[in-house]
């Protein structure tokens, strides 16, 4: 009678056995992070083309409907220190307008020489409004229609938010545009006569225009309430007005993560993050200023009436240890102001 032995597996097996499932757990968790970091790329890749796309078109479209710009000189100082902004909202610290270049060569900026900025204030020419009314106070002759010019301040800029950490910064940078109410144009509303007036400014009260512009005025004497003119003759400009931000967001609308296990953070490119796209290109660099300009760039050349128009924005996106990817959009307009 034969009696079976059994034998159990020795300490080399297990060791060899347990060396071979290391290996294939290793294996297996590089192509897991090697797929992941892939589709984190390809995501932020697609994310970052399409945002920094659609926000530069968004100022396009400003600037093509645009019936004044301003720069950076004591007038558009001015109004933009009459912008009045959300009091959540934290503008970059030196933030600038541009400076209008004449020779209509779109180019970076000599190191003595700025003209780039990285902000934009527009007056844009709204469509106009129709409004009928009694121009002579005889109710023997009809009504008459007018379309009263009408403009909206928007202003594009970049702002310091606290929402997302980009890559331990402890902050990230948005790129934001406000809005104000319409404005009826002055000139034109005082040039009908004081019967018309008298007649016409409760008709646009009603409509919602309680302002009016005259376009190319300094910000102290270009700004009149339409109330003041319901006596036929406007009353003097307002000495100290603001022109108040009614609307307030976000050009870059997702930008606050990605999608993937929420391991993503973008941001308008600031610092010096090592992206593959340059953060500046037509702006000098300020000493004084080590934050200008960021990832935006805006440049204003050639004669009045005949401008050109370059907006750039670089946006950035960080996931995982040491992984950034960039992307940058890049509009010329051509421009009426």
């Amino acid at each position: 009678m034969h009696r079976s032995r059994q034998r159990g597996f020795s300490l080399m097996e297990i060791t060899i056995v347990m060396a071979i499932v290391s290996g294939l757990m290793i294996l297996v968790y590089t192509l897991v992070e090697e797929t992941m970091r892939t589709s984190m790329f390809n995501e932020s890749h697609n994310d970052l083309a399409i945002l920094s796309q659609k926000a530069v078109n968004d100022v396009q479209s400003a600037v093509l409907e645009a019936r004044v710009a301003f720069e950076e000189n004591t007038t558009g100082a001015s109004y933009r220190t009459a912008f009045t902004l959300p009091s959540t909202v934290t503008v970059w610290p030196g933030s600038l307008l541009p400076v209008f270049d004449a020779t209509g060569e779109i180019e970076p900026d000599l190191p003595a020489q700025r003209f780039t900025g990285n902000s934009l204030l527009l007056a844009r020419q709204l469509p106009p409004l129709s409004v009928t009314y009694d121009h002579d106070a005889n109710s023997a002759t009809p009504e008459i229609e007018l379309l009263v010019d009408c403009y909206r301040f928007d202003y594009f800029y970049l702002a310091r938010t606290g929402v997302v950490s980009f890559s331990g910064s402890g902050m990230s940078l948005d790129f934001m545009t406000s809005r104000s109410n319409a404005y009826a144009d002055y000139f034109q509303i005082a040039s009908l006569g004081t019967t018309a007036i008298r007649r016409l400014t409760p008709k646009l009260i009603a409509a919602g225009l309680t302002l009016a512009w005259n376009p190319g005025q300094p910000i102290d004497n270009s700004v009149y309430t339409v109330a003041g003119a319901l006596d036929g003759v406007f009353d003097p400009p307002l000495r100290t007005p603001t022109i108040a931000a009614t609307t307030t967001q976000t050009l870059l609308r997702g930008l606050l993560g990605g999608r993937i296990s929420g391991k993503m953070n973008y941001s308008v490119a600031f610092g010096t993050y090592p992206i593959r796209t340059p953060v500046r290109v037509f702006a000098p660099s300020i000493v004084a200023n080590p934050g200008f300009p960021s990832g935006f760039e805006v440049k204003v050349t050639g004669p009045s009436r005949k401008r050109k128009v370059m907006t750039r924005l670089v946006l950035m996106s960080h996931y995982g240890a040491r992984s950034y990817e960039s992307q940058q959009a890049f509009v010329i307009t051509a421009a009426r102001f």
